[in-house]
C-alpha cells in the first residue's frame, strides 16, 4: 500500500532527518577528537593537551598542557582557530597534568631522565621540594656505573640545602669509592648550594687529599661562587702555584660566579708586589671568565695592558712585556679591544702577541673595530691575523668585510675570510661564496674553505651547485669530492658538525 505524505508533513520529516544526521556527524567528530592521538576539542586553545614528554603517556593517565606557541590548532566547537586566540570561556574538561611529588616518582620509576630533570625544575619553581625518597635513590645511584651520569644531572638540579649536605657528606666519606665521591662533587658543582661551602672547605683542607678528589672539589667550590668561595680558591692558588693542581684551580676561578672583587684585588696586589707567577695565573683565570669579567677586574686588566707605571714593580723590561702579553687575551675577552689593536698594528715586541690575543674578541663592536683596522692595514701578516680574528668574533657585522676579502690577492687572507664566514654562519654570504667557488681553481685550500663554509652555514640553495661539483669529471673537483659530499650532508641534516660522507640522493 502506497502512503502519501502531505507537503507540510514532508517538510517536518526532512527537517528531522537533517537534525539526526547532524547529530550523528557531531557525535562521530567528538569521538574522533577525544581519541588519545588528538587534541581535546573542549580544551581552550591555549590549554590544549598532548601526551607527557615526547609523545609518551603520563604514568598516572593524565595529560599536560601544551605550551602556548607549540605547533597545531584546536577546535573551539565553532571553527578552527590558531592556538593562542581566545576560544570562549569554557573550562577545560578532564584532568590537566601538573607536576607533583607523585608524578615525579612515576617518571623516576621508569627512568625518563629528561622528564625527571624537567619536573625537578618545575616542582621547585612552584615552591615544592623534591621528595626525600627520590633524592635518596638518586644519591645511591651515584655508586652505579650505568646510572651515575643521569643521577649527577638530576641531582645537579636539586637546590635544597639538605640535598647539598648529603652530597657534601658523601664527598667527604672515605667509605665511598673515588668515582662516587667525584660524582657527588660534580652534582654540587651544578647545583651550587652555598650552605655546602663549609663541607667543601673541610674536604679541601684534608691532609693527603687525593688529587682526583681535589680537582672535582675545586669545581664544586666554583659552582657555589661568591666572595667566600672565590677567596677559598685564591688561597689555594697561592699555595699551589708550583704544583700540578695549579691548572685545575685556575680553571675553577675562571668559572666561579661573582668573583669580581676578589680577582681584582689579587691582580692588583700581585702586580704591585711584582709577583709574576701569581699575576700570570690570575690573568689566565680572567681569560677563562671572558665576557663575565666584572667592572673592577676589567679596570685592573686595562691598567695591566697599558703597562708603564702600573708595572713599575717589575724591574726587568722583559718581565713587563710578559705580563702585558699575559693580560692581553683576558682584556680582549673582557671587551677591551682598542689598546690591543694599537699594539697589534704597531711594530714592537708585543705585536704578534696582540694579534693572537685579538682572536678572543667577540661581538659586533669588536668586529667593527677589527674591520676598520683591517681596511687600513697593508702588511700581509697583519691582515691575515686580523682576518682570522674578524671571523672569530662570530658577528654578522663582519660579513661584508670578509666577503670583500674573498677576492684578496693574498691566498692566506682569502682562506682566512672563507673560514671566518663559516664561523659566522650568515646566509647573506652564500651567494658570494658560490660565486667565488666557481673560480677558486687552482687553490684547493681556498676552495675547500668555501665548501666547508657552505656546509656549516647550511643554506639549501647551495645543494644544487654542490651536487654539480660533486658530479664533475674535472680532476680539481674530483679531489675535493669528499669535502663536497660532507657539505651536502651537513646542509641536508642541519648538522654543521656532521662528518658523514654519504649524502642521501634528493627526490627528483
Amino acid at each position: 500500500m502506497r502512503t502519501t505524505v502531505p507537503g507540510s508533513a514532508r517538510t517536518v520529516l526532512l527537517a528531522a532527518l537533517a537534525l539526526a544526521a547532524a547529530a550523528m556527524v557531531t557525535a562521530i567528530a567528538v569521538m574522533a577528537t577525544r581519541s588519545d592521538s588528538t587534541v581535546d576539542p573542549a580544551a581552550r586553545p591555549d590549554e590544549a593537551t598532548t601526551p607527557l614528554g615526547s609523545g609518551r603517556a603520563d604514568p598516572a593517565g593524565r595529560r599536560r598542557p601544551i605550551d602556548p606557541g607549540e605547533e597545531g590548532e584546536t577546535d573551539d566547537g565553532d571553527e578552527w582557530e590558531p592556538r593562542g586566540q581566545p576560544g570562549g570561556s569554557r573550562d577545560p574538561e578532564g584532568p590537566v597534568f601538573v607536576v607533583t611529588a607523585d608524578t615525579l616518582r612515576a617518571e623516576f620509576a621508569v627512568r625518563h631522565w629528561e622528564e625527571v630533570r624537567r619536573m625537578i625544575d618545575v616542582l621547585q619553581a612552584e615552591g615544592g621540594t623534591v621528595p626525600s625518597d627520590v633524592v635518596k635513590q638518586l644519591i645511591e645511584m651515584l655508586a652505579k656505573d650505568d646510572l651515575r651520569l643521569d643521577a649527577v644531572l638530576a641531582l645537579g638540579g636539586v637546590k635544597d640545602d639538605l640535598t647539598g649536605r648529603l652530597l657534601g657528606e658523601l664527598a667527604l666519606s672515605n667509605d665511598a669509592t673515588i668515582e662516587t665521591r667525584q660524582a657527588a662533587l660534580d652534582a654540587l658543582a651544578k647545583s651550587g648550594q652555598k650552605s655546602v661551602l663549609p663541607l667543601l672547605q673541610q674536604l679541601i683542607g684534608s691532609e693527603n687529599l687525593d688529587e682526583r678528589i681535589a680537582r672535582h672539589a675545586f669545581a664544586a667550590v666554583a659552582g657555589v661562587g661568591g666572595p667566600e668561595a672565590t677567596g677559598t680558591l685564591l688561597d689555594l692558588l697561592s699555595r699551589h702555584l708550583g704544583d700540578d693542581l695549579r691548572g685545575a684551580i685556575v680553571v675553577a676561578l675562571g668559572r666561579a660566579r661573582d668573583a669580581d672583587t676578589g680577582m681584582a684585588e689579587t691582580v692588583r696586589t700581585a702586580r704591585e708586589r711584582g709577583d709574576k707567577e701569581l699575576l700570570q695565573a690570575a690573568l689566565m683565570a680572567a681569560t677563562i671568565q671572558g665576557a663575565g669579567v666584572g667592572p673592577e677586574l676589567e679596570a685592573e686588566l686595562l691598567k695591566t695592558v697599558e703597562g708603564t707605571s702600573s708595572l713599575s714593580a717589575f724591574a726587568d723590561e722583559t718581565d713587563r712585556q710578559i705580563i702585558q702579553g699575559s693580560a692581553m687575551p683576558a682584556a680582549v675577552a673582557a671587551g677591551i679591544v682598542e689598546p690591543i689593536l694599537r699594539a697589534a698594528t704597531t711594530s714592537g715586541p708585543l705585536r704578534d702577541i696582540a694579534l693572537n690575543a685579538l682572536r678572543q674578541a667577540r661581538g659586533d663592536d669588536a668586529a667593527r673595530a677589527i674591520a676598520a683596522a683591517l681596511s687600513r692595514s697593508t702588511d700581509e701578516t697583519e691582515r691575515r691575523e686580523l682576518t682570522v680574528a674578524l671571523g672569530e668574533t662570530g658577528s654578522r657585522a663582519a660579513t661584508s668585510m670578509l666577503v670583500s676579502l674573498l677576492g684578496d690577492e693574498s691566498g692566506n687572507v682569502r682562506r682566512g675570510a672563507a673560514r671566518g664566514l663559516g664561523q659566522i654562519r650568515d646566509t647573506a654570504a652564500v651567494k658570494p661564496i658560490l660565486a667565488h667557488l666557481g673560480k677558486a681553481a687552482p687553490d684547493h685550500d681556498f676552495a675547500n674553505g668555501l665548501i666547508v663554509a657552505l656546509g656549516i652555514i647550511g643554506a639549501h640553495e647551495a645543494i644544487t651547485p654542490l651536487e654539480k661539483l660533486a658530479a664533475s669529471k674535472e680532476e680539481f673537483w674530483r679531489q675535493l669530492r669528499p669535502f663536497i659530499q660532507n657539505a651536502i650532508v651537513r646542509i641536508q641534516t642541519g648538522n654543521p658538525d656532521s662528518l658523514r660522507l654519504d649524502p642521501k640522493p634528493r627526490a627528483k
